[in-house]
């Protein structure tokens, strides 16, 4: 029997829905996937923003938005360029000596100051009457020249205090770095002035060979000449005996 044209009909639109629906999954599978790399790429991010220190603040309506990370991953590789150079290294060990340095005179002065204060809060002038319940005004102390010009010093470095910690210790790995690698440095140089004169050593000896080599060369010349010259003569003389057997008979 041949099949109508509803039933053809209908067989197609079911072919169609057939089609759609598998369409429709496989483009909800596919967004789904997309979704999931959206969530990975994101957590990532976000640890890479706690590594860098970057996420620390909250997000609302009044807060700024923390800073980008291309920008703070250039300045953590130019800060990390700059610490790793010996130049640099040493100048910041040489200014920090001095900034301690002058924070041990200035704490020191800072102590001396605050002792004359109290002496003069304790004590009374000898020419002033003592009236009780009078209240003794202390005489401030007098800024030093050392003071003056750590003021601003200070002021500048006050941000950078918490970092001191950690820029010192890597200073100290640093510096172990860079001696073992001057003592590699001298043990390279050792090796390659041994490896010169192994080479000037050879030198002479493939010269002192080819010396023997022409040697040899020129007493085989000259033995082939004495030969030569020997046989010659010994013909010659073979030749004078046969001349005289032959004059004889």
């Amino acid at each position: 029997m041949h099949e109508s044209d509803a039933e053809k009909e209908n067989r197609a639109e079911k072919e169609d829905d057939n089609d759609a629906s598998t369409e429709g999954r496989s483009d909800e599978v596919k967004g789904r996937g997309d979704v999931r790399d959206i969530a990975e790429m994101d957590k990532r991010v976000g640890e890479l923003e706690k590594i860098i220190g970057s996420s620390n603040t909250a997000l609302d309506e009044m807060s700024p938005l923390p800073p980008p990370l291309l920008p703070l991953l250039t300045r953590l590789n130019t800060q990390f360029t700059l610490l790793t150079q010996p130049r640099h290294i040493d100048n910041i060990s040489r200014r920090l000596k001095l900034l301690l340095s002058d924070l041990d005179r200035l704490s020191s002065s800072n102590g001396q100051h605050q002792g004359s204060g109290q002496r003069r809060q304790t004590g009374v002038h000898p020419g002033s009457s003592a009236h009780p319940g009078s209240p003794v005004v202390p005489t401030p102390p007098q800024p030093t020249t050392h003071q003056e010009q750590l003021a601003p010093i200070l002021t500048r470095l006050a941000p950078l205090l918490p970092h001191i910690p950690h820029i010192l210790t890597r200073l100290r790995t640093l510096s172990m770095l860079h001696t073992n690698a001057a003592a590699f440095q001298s043990s390279i140089e050792g090796l390659e002035e041994e490896q010169r004169k192994v080479r000037a050593a050879l030198v002479e000896l493939e010269s002192a060979v080819e010396g023997v080599e022409q040697s040899l060369k020129d007493n085989e010349n000259v033995v082939r000449n004495n030969v030569k010259d020997l046989e010659e003569r010994v013909d010659s003389v073979w030749k004078r005996v046969e001349e005289l057997k032959l004059n004889q008979d």
